[in-house]
């Protein structure tokens, strides 16, 4: 309910509301880049990690037992479809790391109805 009320009314969405609904699809998703882009679809958010998550990247994910990315290549930075090899650490992390973030991501131009 309290989504649709925050889409309804238009509320301000911040980074850790987005990351920590991404944790709701840890278990429908194989990777962490797909549960924090269905997370932006929740909130009519357009994914775009720079945009979105910036410290969502292969070199901070790397301190969580990470693969090397090799750019430009689909792939998983963890064993495809685990959550308890570092991923989820790393989505922990982040969380942390955006706990006082007051960005609200809704006037970054990236609200997908408005595109």
């Amino acid at each position: 309910m309290i989504l649709f009320i925050s889409n309804l009314l238009r509320l301000p969405v911040t980074r850790k509301e987005v990351l920590q609904r991404a944790k709701k699809y840890q278990n429908q998703t194989f990777g962490l880049c797909m549960a924090i882009k269905y997370a932006c679809f929740d909130y009519h958010l357009k994914w775009d990690p720079d945009i979105i998550i910036p410290k969502f990247t292969n070199e901070n994910a790397l301190k969580f037992g990470a693969s090397e990315s090799n750019a430009g290549r689909l792939e998983y930075w963890w064993k495809f479809g685990v959550w308890n090899t570092g991923r989820l650490d790393f989505l922990d992390w982040l969380i942390e790391e955006y706990k006082d973030d007051k960005t609200n991501l809704r006037k970054l131009h990236i609200d997908k109805n408005s595109i």
